[in-house]
């Protein structure tokens, strides 16, 4: 029931809340995120809030700041850095990279993860820049599908089956599939869409860790484990594993690296409340 929660129930539940402290309201997309930031929050001036889902996020945001002097949220940037539309409002903290995973995977943590999982006479540029020759082509689907608001539907669909066995991936099938499975794809075709995506993908030198959709490329990584990157720990990987494994060993150091940690510094200056767990 909680997922199904409006901007107006969330943001009664923090007026609710502000009755009983007055900790400083941080909001987020969902709960996982949350797990992950906390790690690195002063939960003695913070509330962490779940709005249960971006857009509920930012519109409570825009409602809440009307009420309340301090509050922030902390969100995916998913794919503004590249489109150049990124957020500028005080208060809204975004991700360096398309989003939390793509952040965790392009910081050290993920030189532990390899070598905990991976294969020795590989590194973990081989796995990345494998992952990424999936990943940025399916990014750029989905660029093309926002940039030209055709509202196709790319959720629950499994990249595995569209990987062969020398793990080459078939963007044309899984873009009839992606067609198939889209209310709104009338006129579209794989033959005149596929072009526009591969254009995007050779033309564009995109950061593979901004045009990655972070469960995409955790999918990758974990098949890529699985079938030759990995040692004995690495072939039993799956998905769930490596996305959980991840998050538990993001470290507060990587985090303060970040252009968020930065900002969250800088609010704190501003409010003369402190944020961070430092």
């Amino acid at each position: 029931m909680r997922k199904h929660l409006t901007d107006d129930d969330v943001l009664n539940g923090i007026k609710m809340a502000r009755r009983a402290h007055k900790k400083i309201p941080a909001l987020f997309e969902g709960s996982t995120d949350i797990r992950v930031y906390e790690k690195f929050l002063n939960l003695d001036e913070i509330d962490t809030i779940d709005c249960y889902g971006k857009t509920n996020v930012l519109n409570v945001f825009k409602k809440a700041k009307k009420e309340f002097k301090g509050i922030f949220v902390i969100v995916d940037a998913d794919l503004s850095h590249i489109l150049n539309n990124a957020p500028t409002e005080d208060g809204i903290i975004i991700t360096d990279t398309h989003d939390l995973e793509t952040l965790i995977i392009n910081s050290e943590c993920f030189d532990r993860i390899y070598e905990e999982f991976g294969l020795k006479r590989y590194s973990k540029n081989d796995i990345l820049n494998k992952a990424f020759d999936i990943t940025k082509k399916v990014g750029c689907a989905k660029l093309w599908s926002l940039k030209n608001r055709k509202y196709l539907r790319y959720r629950e669909i499994k990249l595995k089956q569209f990987m062969d066995q020398n793990l080459g991936f078939d963007l044309k099938s899984y873009l009839d599939l992606v067609l198939k499975n889209s209310n709104y794809a009338y006129g579209l075709t794989v033959d005149n869409i596929l072009p526009n995506i591969l254009s995007l993908f050779q033309s564009k030198s995109y950061d593979p860790f901004q045009i990655s959709f972070g469960h995409d490329l955790v999918e990758a990584l974990s098949i890529l484990f699985k079938e030759k990157y990995g040692n004995k720990r690495g072939e039993h990987i799956n998905e769930l594993i490596l996305d959980g494994t991840l998050r538990l060993s993001y470290s507060y150091e990587e985090f303060k690296s970040t252009k968020m940690y930065k900002k969250l510094k800088v609010l704190e200056v501003i409010w003369g409340m402190k944020i961070l767990k430092e």
